[in-house]
């Protein structure tokens, strides 16, 4: 039985991405070695979008972005 992450608000980002636990604590410890200040955020978006033409749904788009990770 295949899961479907995008239903449960409560999924970790993590997981939405399909990224592996152990390889982004690695990263992260790495990109803040040797740093006594700064900032570390993990975002995750969706877009939705609804196209109509006298009242009727012409196109419709839905769109999510990897979970991205950012240290400065």
């Amino acid at each position: 039985m295949q899961r479907n992450r995008l239903m449960n608000p409560t999924t970790s980002l993590l997981d939405r991405a399909d990224l592996d636990r152990d390889a982004v604590r690695h990263e992260v410890a790495r990109g803040l070695s040797g740093a006594d200040d700064g900032e570390l955020f993990l975002e995750y978006a969706q877009t939705e979008a609804l196209m109509f033409d006298n009242g009727r749904l012409k196109q419709a788009t839905y769109d999510t972005s990897q979970a991205s990770a950012c240290a400065r």
